[in-house]
């Protein structure tokens, strides 16, 4: 397994997982709604974090396939708090369809080195309520519960 930086060529494998990872959750998640071109908008998106100096998109390939992908950005932290800026998890989402021993930790750990290279120490995580695994992961990483998110409808 090989943890690389995306290119525009992987983002259409790349696309195929995320929806993967999204139409799993949204099997428990009602507010979750793919919009009638969902892929090709993930994937227009995608293209800007290929290119964007604030956000590292990395992927994970074997046997020549990408088989995982990782998003992360700077952003400003909370005013009046430390520190200054944090991390934020955009998107990550693995093959569902076999295990890769490790590709989660391994995809985490390239976006964390790329968020220490820039002098930021903590990574917010939206972890999806309605998925365990996701929790009991994030929590293995050593991640402490912060915050609840609501979604209101209005």
């Amino acid at each position: 397994m090989k943890i690389r930086r995306a290119q525009a060529a992987d983002l259409d494998a790349a696309a195929e997982l995320w929806y993967q990872r999204m139409a799993m959750l949204r099997e428990s998640a009602s507010w979750i709604k793919f919009a009638p071109d969902a892929i090709d908008s993930w994937r227009r998106r995608a293209l800007i974090w290929i290119d964007d100096a604030e956000v590292a998109f990395h992927v994970a390939e074997a046997d020549g396939r990408i088989i995982g992908l990782a998003v992360v950005a700077g952003k400003a932290g909370e005013p009046g708090l430390c520190p200054e800026r944090i991390g934020v998890l955009l998107e990550l989402a693995v093959d569902l369809h076999q295990p890769h021993s490790g590709l989660s930790g391994c995809l985490i750990e390239a976006a964390e080195s790329w968020l220490r290279s820039r002098d930021i120490t903590i990574l917010e995580i939206a972890a999806p309520a309605s998925y365990p695994v996701e929790d009991a992961f994030w929590r293995a990483q050593g991640a402490a519960l912060s915050a609840r998110n609501y979604r209101l409808r209005i």
